[in-house]
C-alpha cells in the first residue's frame, strides 16, 4: 500500500505533528471511499432509469438560480436545448427524493468518517508515511533570461 517507515516529515523535511498525519490519512481514506462512491451511486442511478430531473432552487435575494440535476443518461437525452424549461418541466420529480437521497448519502459518509477515525485512532503508527510521489519542475538556464 505504498507506506514507508520512516519519522513522519512535511515536504521541506519538517517534522508533522501526529494529529496533522492522522488526519492526513483519514482525508486520504474518506477520498478513496467517496470517489468509489461517486462512481457507484452514477451507475446505480442510471440502472434505475428513472428518466427524471430535479431542479433544486438555490436563489439568493439579489437572483434566481436553479440547479437542474438529471437522474440518468435517459432523462438528459429526453431534453432538448430549444425547449429546456418545457422538456425539463415534463419529467420533473420532487426535490424532496433528491434530497432524501443526499441526506442518507451524508450519514453514511459521516458514519464512516467516525468508524475510519476510531480505527485510526487504535492501529495508527506515526512512524510509518505514506508514499508521496515528489513533484519537479525542471526550467532551463535561460528560461528567464527575457525577464527584467
Amino acid at each position: 500500500m505504498g507506506r514507508s517507515r520512516a519519522n513522519a516529515t512535511d515536504g521541506i523535511g519538517a517534522p508533522t505533528p501526529v494529529k496533522e498525519t492522522l488526519l492526513d490519512e483519514l482525508q486520504h481514506r474518506t477520498w478513496a471511499h467517496t470517489n468509489e462512491r461517486y462512481e457507484n451511486m452514477l451507475t446505480a442511478w442510471d440502472r434505475r432509469g428513472k428518466g427524471c430531473v430535479y431542479l433544486v432552487d438555490v436563489s439568493e435575494p439579489s437572483e434566481k438560480n436553479i440547479h437542474f440535476v438529471f437522474s440518468d443518461t435517459r432523462a438528459l437525452g429526453a431534453v432538448c436545448f430549444r425547449s429546456f424549461l418545457k422538456d425539463c418541466g415534463a419529467i420533473e420529480r420532487p426535490v424532496a427524493e433528491l434530497n432524501r437521497a443526499l441526506e442518507q448519502e451524508k450519514a453514511e459518509v459521516v458514519s464512516l468518517v467516525r468508524k475510519e477515525h476510531e480505527e485510526l485512532e487504535r492501529t495508527f503508527d506515526p512512524s510509518v508515511v505514506r508514499l508521496r510521489k515528489r513533484r519537479k519542475i525542471l526550467v532551463r538556464k535561460d528560461a528567464f533570461g527575457d525577464i527584467e
